[in-house]
């Protein structure tokens, strides 16, 4: 269909969308349905990317498992009242949902120890954060994560940690970005070579 197609790391569209004021300098993380994907950035460019093979559907997964309950049962309590700010009085379904979420944040929380600690940055720089994604959406979700993070032995200082401006269309606005960038340096590229 005449399109040439770029791979991007959902944590890098992160980036390219909520850190503008940052000069797209941060850690940007994604928390989808299948993976957490995180990428941390320097003035727009990529110092390293990954993914953590867990998400939304994994909880979903286990929560059933540990329960019994359909996956429709498990999908509204998680997505209509599901709190990880709330852990008292609790039915079935959401403390497993609690147990699993929190079980995905530690995984999540080693692995990005695993990987950045092979990123080659200076020492005592302080990295904001911006954690978005559907399956980042139950209130209190951001500062659970931000407790692991601070806790976590990163090469850097963990800066601030909020939340996207939008869980659900971050990822989709960053491509937007991206592609405008690439776009502009295609014509750019045109140009040069005319």
């Amino acid at each position: 269909m005449g399109y040439d197609p770029y791979v991007i790391n959902e944590g890098l569209t992160v980036v390219y969308q909520e850190l503008k004021d940052q000069e797209f300098t941060g850690m940007g993380i994604s928390c989808g349905a299948g993976m957490v994907n995180v990428a941390l950035a320097h003035l727009g460019v990529p110092l390293t990317s990954f993914s953590v093979q867990r998400g939304g559907d994994w909880i979903d997964m286990q929560v059933m498992e540990a329960t019994g309950q359909t996956k429709d049962k498990v999908t509204v309590e998680k997505e209509k009242s599901f709190r990880m700010d709330k852990r008292e009085g609790l039915n079935q379904v959401k403390a497993a949902l609690a147990i699993y979420y929190d079980n995905l944040l530690d995984y999540a929380t080693r692995w990005m120890e695993n990987e950045l600690r092979r990123v080659n940055i200076d020492e005592g720089i302080t990295v904001p954060v911006v954690i978005t994604g559907g399956t980042s959406s139950p209130p209190g979700f951001v500062a659970a994560f931000e407790q692991r993070l601070r806790k976590a032995k990163f090469p850097f200082e963990v800066g601030t940690v909020r939340a996207g401006n939008s869980n659900l269309f971050t990822v989709s606005l960053g491509c937007l970005v991206a592609a405008r960038v690439k776009e502009a340096e295609l014509k750019e590229q045109r140009a040069t070579a005319a």
